[in-house]
């Protein structure tokens, strides 16, 4: 069996939970319904916004039927941020850092993994820092090629950089 090109969706983000929602096909005990995607889910949304998620997911091409009626992925698709909206973007955003908080109160150590480091750098070196966060995502998107199908669990991973202190030079 040969790998398809995974191709570029850039509307998948015009509603943050479209994602979510589209990732659980592979999870055991998944149908596309609303009730059962709330349960796989833990509620995380409502159920009329998981139907139109659902049928979205149809509609645009990511899910369809074969022709024993089971939900398949219709073509092997990656999200790129072009042409999105900015604001959508950062709705997702917003969400999975979201749903990282509420892993910290839900979820015990060995079923997450948390992990902050304070990194004191010069200017000139925060595109190096942004690259390392780059190649760890790349690392990230060839494990998802290479272990397409899990079945156990959905799990998100959030890299976020952001400034926390300025430098002055005031004394």
């Amino acid at each position: 069996k040969s790998a398809r090109l995974r191709t570029p969706k850039n509307h998948l983000l015009t509603d943050w939970i479209n994602p979510f929602v589209k990732d659980l096909i592979h999870l055991k005990g998944f149908e596309a319904t609303p009730d059962r995607t709330y349960a796989l889910l833990q509620g995380l949304v409502s159920r009329p916004k998981l139907a139109k998620a659902i049928d979205f997911l149809f509609k645009e091409g990511f899910w369809r039927r074969d022709q024993n009626g089971s939900v398949v992925i219709d073509e092997h698709s990656m999200v790129s941020t072009n042409e999105i909206p900015n604001e959508k973007i950062r709705a997702f955003h917003r969400k999975a850092l979201d749903l990282a908080t509420e892993g910290l109160k839900t979820y015990s150590s060995d079923q997450r993994k948390a992990s902050t480091v304070l990194v004191s750098v010069n200017e000139t070196q925060i595109p190096e820092l942004r690259s390392l966060i780059d190649s760890f995502q790349n690392q990230l998107l060839q494990f998802i090629e290479k272990n397409p199908n899990g079945k156990d669990a959905l799990m998100q991973v959030t890299m976020h950089l952001t400034p926390v202190a300025r430098g002055t030079n005031e004394k």
